[in-house]
């Protein structure tokens, strides 16, 4: 049976050689255990995309300024021995490469080997001499001392581990066990055919930061007045004063030497872009110790920290473990039982840890009404913290939080750690009020509330976020008025602890970094719960927000119901429990209260246009906008009736609005008869079919027949021949004939029209265009598309216009930047050519071309080598490309587009644009000359094609085509299709 090997290491600021270290370890290694260090290069960066990649690599932070290797080292042997199970642990530095000295691979040398031994490997000096960084570091040219290095280093033995209390010395040299005395008993290791490639020096920059950083961080352990230290003290001295050490200086005696053979080869695909800067990384470390001198310098009074178990066991014990696992020394810790009753197996777990007291009503004493009461009368804490379930904390959060308390000269209620990223959906626990260049601002709390009550938001760690004054927390009765049924309502949580207590301490601390491990993962049914409870506050506390406040709070609340409902229904949730119901109640009162808005907007004579359009987003409702402006604005009313809820199929409703006022919408029933009463009602003069997504077509069809009014029917897409409208994965793409495959009932299902047919929904669709005053299409590749279904009707072309102006920001510069920027933009998923975005990625890591690519848009998710700028302003992207130095933009659909927005949006900023031979916008690259059009019939012939244009590209002749192409873009004219 094959061992189990775990290599264990702690690392800091190592990103130039992480990447070859981490590969090469895990040719022979079954886990890499690691402790980061606190890096302040990429280092961090790369280990997370390696994990990304789905290489068994395992890292924890050590906060401790300090350089605690063997400490850390230490506990790293005991988890891989005693908590994993490892047969053989192989301690290693990042800059330690291990080698066989035989013929043998070096997992099949750990294999011979013993698991209730210890074992010596010799080790010697390596440094690169030649290759560039991208290079996996052993594929190098290398030169090597010409003998071994004195001492060596340590393999244990898993059973020997866990037979005894072993120790690691600093550096790994060896292991050893305390005698009765407490002295180190070292243990001699037994001669193993292994050797360690040791790369202490790979450049000047890294050497330099190596020395200057190990110094300060042995110098924070020992003193500077210490025997400790070696060759860092002794070489930091001489660069202080000037000097330059080269690798000479330290290998003075060296052979070349190639380890080909030795070893598996390994691709780099993170290492290219790592760079050591000096400055920034002994900064960082100065900081850090900055930062422990004023934790070790601020008084440490006593915290308590609340854990509630609220009935579900699992969530619970996650939040718990962080709690125990903070690094602050005078700490205790009480577990309130709010709802059910503590599991057996969790009871017998608390009662054996210190400092842990359990607080339910069978324990109560004497006095006490209830947990609430309990702790109020319990708690020592100066200092109080509530960890709710589900949501975590990273150790040195009440170290450093403490700290702030006692070292900020402001006197403050609470503190917030409101940083990173939102752990949740948009509607909860988005960080609000913080940004990355404010660390630390004093607010009054009142006016925080407000931003949280206006925008729906909490802080990004819920209640784990705080740290709060033991005055707070008795003047709001411990939180007792925020929890029902034992359940956490975040508003009310926060309401008690901002406006509702405490008059005399008006201020709270809130900083940028995040001591926070991040929110709870809730249920779609707490996401409701959650929501009612910031109906009741925004009830309670409207008045305290300006109108303009309260018309965003009541619109951020209905679309987080709309949004809320619409999950649930996709993914199959009982709806018809009571939280469910009061929910919809909710929503639909606050639709009710809104009709007399949608009617006090005044009528005038002229033309009245009704525009049936879906409820998605995308670029249908930005032509409606458009079209408004540039056709309808003058002398026309128009009105929007859209299915509701967004994204449900068959939906419930439509909801009604004067275009531009959705926040004023009415609902009424989903039938033929609303659209007929709607249009009269309106005073409708003529109807605009935007869209038909999510309508019944056979009513629509019969309301525009009783309806007799003039109407034009807009093909954005593919809807009007096909319910796979964008035709994205379809075998028979574009086809003309209606013969229904399992494809074609898949795509009804989808849209809640299961019981129709290809041939019954083509009719239907045919009599809606054949009845329509105009068609229209953006392109007339689109209205061919659609015409070979539809042969008899007439389909005219209406080329979208950019409705701003967009200036030209692309510089022949762009072009010679390395690495060079592609830039993908809109949205980033898969019919917009996502796997093509992807596959570039790949090519460029795996054949380490100097590439780098960027997404500017929304994305479903997010990948490891791509840089993502997020969501933009459409008047922002030609900034944004000349921002982030784009030399090429990517439009690599992999449907038929009808036009795209974003195609023609690159053009007029002057940008070439590569695109597949799909699409309308294909046509207009291939028009103007501003760019490529590559051939993908086949997966394997759109592989080839892109691989082949990306290597081009790079080339110096392949960048001067880059100009050559954007040059062209001047063809294009705003308007043309």
């Amino acid at each position: 049976m094959a061992k189990k090997i775990i290599a264990i290491t702690m690392v800091k600021n190592e990103a130039d050689v992480i990447e070859s270290f981490v590969r090469h370890t895990l040719s022979f290694a079954d886990e890499l255990l690691v402790a980061d260090h606190q890096s302040t290069d990429g280092t961090r960066r790369i280990l997370t995309q390696l994990q990304d990649e789905g290489l068994p690599v395992f890292v924890r932070t050590e906060y401790r300024a300090a350089y605690l290797q063997a400490e850390v080292m230490t506990a790293l042997l005991r988890e891989a021995a005693e908590a994993r199970g490892a047969d053989l642990v192989v301690p290693l530095d990042a800059d330690e490469f291990l080698l066989p000295e035989t013929d043998a691979t070096c997992r099949e040398v750990l294999e011979g080997l013993a698991t209730n031994d210890l074992y010596h490997v010799v080790w010697r000096r390596y440094v690169p001499a030649g290759g560039d960084d991208g290079m996996f570091l052993l594929a190098r040219p290398l030169r090597r001392t010409t003998s071994w290095d004195k001492g060596g280093k340590c393999i244990v033995g898993g059973a020997a581990a866990r037979q005894a209390e072993l120790f690691l010395c600093q550096g790994n040299h060896c292991a050893y066990v305390l005698d009765a005395q407490g002295h180190e008993e070292r243990i001699k290791g037994t001669a193993c055919a292994l050797s360690i490639a040791h790369f202490y020096w790979r450049s000047d920059a890294q050497y330099r930061s190596k020395v200057f950083v190990g110094w300060m961080n042995i110098a924070a352990r020992y003193g500077s007045d210490t025997t400790r230290g070696g060759d860092y003290r002794t070489n930091a001295e001489r660069l202080l004063h000037g000097e330059d050490i080269a690798w000479q200086d330290i290998l003075p005696e060296t052979e070349a030497c190639s380890l080909a053979g030795r070893f598996a080869p390994q691709t780099l695909r993170y290492a290219g872009a790592a760079h050591v800067d000096v400055f920034a990384n002994v900064y960082g470390s100065a900081l850090a110790l900055a930062q422990s001198f004023a934790t070790g310098q601020a008084e440490k009074p006593l915290v308590t920290s609340v854990v509630p178990y609220c009935g579900a066991a699992e969530p619970f014990a996650a939040s718990l473990a962080s709690v125990q696992d903070e690094v602050y020394p005078q700490h205790e810790i009480f577990v309130p039982v709010l709802a059910g009753a503590l599991p057996q197996a969790l009871r017998t777990s608390l009662d054996h840890r210190a400092g842990v007291t359990v607080l339910e009503a069978a324990l109560l004493a004497p006095g006490e009404r209830d947990v609430f009461d309990a702790l109020a009368k319990r708690a020592a804490g100066e200092l109080v913290e509530w960890v709710l379930p589900g949501e975590t904390v990273l150790p040195q959060k009440l170290l450093r939080m403490v700290t702030c308390f006692a070292l900020q000269p402001e006197p403050f209620a609470l503190l917030l750690s409101d940083g990173g990223e939102a752990a949740e959906a948009a509607e909860l626990f988005a960080p609000v009020g913080v940004t990355a260049g404010q660390n630390a601002i004093v607010p009054k709390r009142e006016a925080a509330y407000k931003q949280f009550l206006g925008r729906g938001k909490l802080p990004a760690g819920g209640l784990a976020s705080m740290l709060v004054r033991r005055e707070l927390f008795d003047a709001c009765g411990w939180l007792r008025d925020g929890f029902a049924e034992g359940r956490p309502r975040y508003f009310a949580l926060l309401r008690l602890l901002f406006v509702c207590t405490g008059a005399g301490m008006p201020y709270l601390g809130m900083i940028h970094t995040c001591y926070h491990g991040g929110a709870p993962r809730l249920s779609l049914e707490a996401r409701a719960w959650q929501q009612m409870a910031w109906h009741d506050c925004l009830q309670a506390d409207g008045g305290r927000l300006s109108q303009g406040q309260r018309a965003q709070a009541s619109a951020a609340f209905r679309e987080n119901g709309i949004a809320i409902l619409s999950r649930a229904v996709e993914t199959g949730e009982d709806t018809s429990t009571p939280v469910w119901q009061t929910y919809q109640s909710l929503l639909q009162a606050d639709a009710a209260d809104r009709p007399a808005a949608v009617s006090a907007v005044p009528q005038k004579p002229g033309r009245h246009v009704l525009c049936l359009t879906l409820s998605l987003g995308g670029g249908a409702h930005v032509f409606l906008g458009d079209y408004v402006k540039e056709e309808l604005a003058e002398d026309a009313v128009v009105w929007v009736l859209q299915p509701y809820p967004p994204a449900v199929f068959p939906p419930t409703a439509f909801c009604v609005y004067a275009h531009g006022r959705k926040d004023a919408h009415m609902e009424i029933p989903f039938c033929k008869d609303s659209i007929v009463q709607a249009a009269r009602q309106l005073g409708a003069t003529e109807i605009f079919i935007n869209h038909l997504l999510g309508f019944a077509l056979d009513d629509v069809a019969a309301a525009l027949s009783e309806l007799a009014l003039p109407y034009t029917f807009f093909l954005h897409d593919y809807f009007a021949m096909c319910p796979n409208f964008s035709l994205i994965r379809c075998q028979a793409r574009m086809c003309g004939a209606a013969d229904e495959v399992s494809f074609c009932r898949a795509a009804f299902e989808s849209i809640g029209m299961k019981d129709w047919t290809l041939a019954r929904y083509r009719e239907t669709m045919h009599g809606i265009l054949a009845g329509a005053e105009r068609v229209l299409a953006p392109t007339h590749y689109a209205a061919g598309i659609v015409q070979a279904v539809y042969p008899d009707i007439a389909i005219g072309v209406r080329p979208h216009r950019i409705p701003f102006p967009i200036a030209r920001t692309f510089q022949p510069a762009f072009a010679d930047e390395r690495p060079l920027t592609l830039a993908m933009v809109g949205a980033i998923w898969e019919p917009k050519g996502e796997p093509w975005l992807l596959y570039l990625r790949d090519v460029a890591a795996r054949e380490r071309l100097p590439v780098r690519i960027v997404a500017i848009g929304e994305a479903l998710k997010q990948y490891p080598g791509i840089h993502y700028t997020g969501a933009y302003e459409r008047e922002d992207l030609a900034h944004i490309l000349a921002e982030q130095r784009a030399a090429v933009v990517l439009c690599p659909s992999m449907v038929p587009e009808s036009y795209c927005y974003t195609a023609s949006e690159a053009l007029l900023a002057g940008y070439p644009v590569m695109t597949m031979n799909l699409g309308a916008q294909a046509a207009r690259v291939q028009r103007t000359g501003a760019g490529w059009v590559l051939p993908q019939d086949t997966r394997t012939e759109g592989e080839a094609a892109l691989a082949a244009w990306l290597r081009r590209l790079v080339t110096p002749m392949g960048r001067r085509e880059i100009v050559m192409k954007a040059r062209q873009a001047k063809h294009f004219v705003n308007g043309e299709e």
